[in-house]
């Protein structure tokens, strides 16, 4: 819960990146809260809004610094976000040297800022249901979605009817002409063990991933 009056609340986190572009989509439960990060409120301009989600990696003022760097309200950045940190790992063994918001783009389950993941097991269904896949169909170029944590895993695997769960970590999905490879990681902060990319996946379903991203760069 924000305590502070509605205008300075802070809105709802729909993704972060350049979502028509990048190859690779990372869903997790829901963006953690700082009160201290500088960051669009409900009494914003909404056109202002949508241009900082999709240029928050971009690592000008105000922007996300090599994908781990928050902006703080008084200039500068903070240090680095943990979870922002794995992720660009996991991006980097996948795509060596992935730029953050342009071969890779974050999104959720639940959109609303919390901390702990408080209320995202209450929210989760609606908030999925509602807005997920419409999120999704905008990464035109995604060809692969890497979905973290067990929130995500299942309201995605229940979307799309992917069967993911902790012994199942790769699906395949076909929409409109178009094949998407799903991979459930291990979110990092739990105690499972499968959190990269080559723990979760075989070999042979690591290589279909592999291909899938290269197959996205000949489009």
């Amino acid at each position: 819960m924000q305590d502070v009056p509605l205008s300075e609340h802070q809105v709802p986190e729909p993704w972060t990146g350049h979502l028509d572009r990048a190859r690779l989509i990372f869903v997790s439960s829901n963006p953690s809260i700082d009160p201290r990060e500088a960051y669009p409120s409900w009494g914003d301009d909404i056109a202002g809004s949508v241009r900082y989600f999709t240029d928050r990696f971009d690592g000008g003022h105000g922007q996300i610094r090599d994908g781990i760097y928050s902006p703080l309200p008084e200039g500068g950045w903070s240090g680095a976000v943990r979870f922002w940190a794995a992720v660009r790992q996991r991006a980097f063994e996948l795509i060596p040297g992935a730029t953050p918001g342009v071969d890779y783009a974050l999104t959720e389950v639940v959109h609303c800022k919390s901390t702990n993941e408080i209320g995202v097991a209450e929210a989760r269904h609606t908030c999925a249901t509602k807005h997920l896949p419409t999120v999704l169909a905008a990464a035109t170029e995604a060809r692969v979605v890497a979905v973290i944590g067990v929130h995500a895993a299942r309201e995605v695997s229940r979307l799309f009817d992917l069967g993911l769960d902790g012994n199942s970590r790769y699906a395949e999905l076909d929409q409109d002409g178009s094949r998407r490879v799903f991979v459930y990681l291990d979110h990092p902060s739990s105690w499972g063990k499968k959190k990269r990319f080559a723990m979760a996946l075989t070999h042979d379903e690591l290589d279909r991933v592999r291909m899938a991203l290269a197959d996205s760069t000949l489009e």
